[in-house]
C-alpha cells in the first residue's frame, strides 16, 4: 500500500505499507519479507516504510527494522490513532513523526499534539465564555486581561497572555467572527456559539468539496 501526504513540494512524504494478518494474534521476523519492502520503497521513491500487524513480537523484528528504517505499528496502536484522531484530528505533519524512526513506534509525540490540541480547544471555548459573562460589566478584555482571569483555570493554568492573544487573533478573523476587538482596546463577543458553529461547518463543507472536485 502507498499512502501520499501532500504538504506541497518540499514538504510532501509518501510512506509505502505492508499489513499483516495472521492466524496466531501476532507475528514475527519470519513472516516478513524485508528485500520486497525495500523494493516497494524504493519502486516508489517513499520517504517511509512502515509494517502494520497485530501484536508484532520478538526483538529480531524490531531490530531488523530500526536496522532498515522501517517503522512498525501494532493494530492495537493503529485502532488507538484512529480513535484519538476522530476527537482530536492532528495534521499531516505531526504524524509525520510515526514514520521517522525504524522499529516499535512511540506514539508519544502524536498523543502530545493531541492533548496540546483538547487544549487550545478548551481554552478557546473559555475565552469566549468568559468574555460574553464579563464584557457587559467591564467593556472589553484584553488577552492579559483574559489571562489573569482564567488563570486558575486547568486549561489555561500551563497558558500565556501570548497564547491567549494568539487564539483571540483567531476568533476574531472574519472568516470565524465568534469574537470582535483588537490586541489594544479588547475584545467582546460578536454573535451566538450557534452562529460560529455554523460557519466553521460551512467552511469545511466548502473545503470538502473543493477536495472532491480536485479528486475527480
Amino acid at each position: 500500500m502507498l499512502v501520499h501526504a501532500p504538504l506541497g513540494k518540499n514538504d510532501s512524504y509518501p510512506v509505502t505499507i505492508d499489513a499483516k494478518t495472521v492466524g496466531s494474534g501476532s507475528f514475527g521476523d519470519h513472516q516478513v519479507d524485508w528485500v520486497t519492502m525495500d523494493e516497494h520503497q524504493r519502486q516508489h521513491n517513499a520517504n517511509y516504510s512502515m509494517l502494520v500487524g497485530p501484536n508484532p513480537s520478538g526483538q529480531r523484528i524490531m531490530n531488523r527494522a530500526a536496522d532498515q528504517g522501517v517503522a512498525v505499528l501494532s493494530t492495537d496502536q493503529l485502532a488507538d490513532l484512529c480513535i484519538q484522531h476522530a476527537d482530536t484530528p492532528l495534521a499531516l505533519q505531526d504524524y509525520r513523526t510515526l514514520f521517522e524512526t525504524g522499529g516499535a513506534v512511540d506514539v508519544t509525540p502524536i498523543n502530545k499534539a493531541a492533548q496540546d490540541l483538547a487544549r487550545l480547544r478548551e481554552l478557546a471555548a473559555e475565552l469566549t465564555s468568559t468574555l460574553a459573562g464579563q464584557t457587559s460589566d467591564t467593556g472589553p478584555l484584553t488577552a492579559r486581561d483574559l489571562w489573569l482571569l482564567l488563570m486558575n483555570s486547568p486549561s489555561s493554568q500551563t497558558s500565556s497572555p501570548k497564547e491567549i492573544q494568539q487564539l483571540l487573533d483567531v476568533m476574531s478573523n472574519p472568516l470565524i467572527g465568534a469574537i470582535q476587538g483588537t490586541a489594544d482596546q479588547g475584545y467582546v463577543v460578536a454573535t451566538a456559539p450557534r452562529v460560529t458553529q455554523q460557519r466553521l461547518h460551512q467552511l469545511g463543507d466548502h473545503l470538502a468539496t473543493l477536495e472532491a472536485s480536485q479528486d475527480q
